[in-house]
């Protein structure tokens, strides 16, 4: 009897995890994508995983930090997106880090190649259709609006707002010390920005590994 795909929408670094270990059991996977045909500010090109940042891994360590255990059992498991991260790994002390373009190149080879996996580029705009009896949507996330304080994209900007300045703010306020908050910040910084962080926690970073904190510390305060 053959088996009906699962559809898979968004090839991100859940999406493009979700396809391998699925075609691995022996299922096909159609896996959606609606780039290169629908552009974002945040991608360069129209790879899979591309947005993964400079933390986005945080600490390997698997004897003293839960998410570095994580890594090792999705090593076990035969990740992909591990097997790509330890191939294009960069120096940064107890954190995992890879570079960015050879990390998502070497994710969308290994999957376009796959026999089992089919990509289909194009926006899905709607709900999945009826006929598709097993549907992963692997789309991201939004950011979280403070009450009150209403987004304008202007003024109060989200992470898809930051992306979008037609200068360079000469003074930045970042709420959440977070991967994405942070990463947003430091580029802006690079530019010229004056940055202040806002952050609930006693440190940047929550949960990450103390001593890649204690590198971005370093990196955001020296300037």
């Amino acid at each position: 009897m053959t088996k009906a795909p699962v559809h898979i929408i968004g090839g991100g670094l859940a999406g493009s995890e979700a396809a391998w270990q699925i075609s691995r059991k022996n299922v096909p996977v159609i896996l959606h994508e609606m780039r290169p045909a629908v552009a974002t500010d945040a991608h360069r090109t129209g790879n899979f995983a591309e947005l993964v940042c400079s933390n986005s891994f945080r600490s390997d360590d698997a004897e003293q930090n839960a998410v570095g255990l994580l890594h090792a059992e999705m090593r076990l498991a035969g990740s992909l997106v591990m097997a790509a991260a330890d191939s294009h790994q960069v120096p940064a002390g107890g954190a995992l880090a890879v570079d960015r373009d050879g990390f998502s190149a070497e994710v969308t080879a290994l999957l376009r190649s796959h026999p089992l996996i089919r990509v289909e580029e194009g926006e899905i705009a709607g709900l999945p259709p009826e006929a598709w009896d097993n549907v992963i949507v692997a789309t991201g996330s939004t950011a979280r609006h403070l009450p009150g304080v209403p987004v304008d994209n202007e003024v109060v900007c989200d992470n898809v707002g930051a992306l979008a300045f037609k200068n360079v703010p000469t003074r930045l306020g970042i709420i959440g010390a977070g991967v994405i908050g942070l990463e947003l910040g430091m580029v802006y910084q690079s530019f010229g920005s004056q940055l202040t962080v806002v952050e609930l926690t006693p440190s940047l970073l929550p949960g990450t590994d103390p001593e890649a904190v204690k590198l971005v510390e370093k990196h955001i305060t020296k300037r």
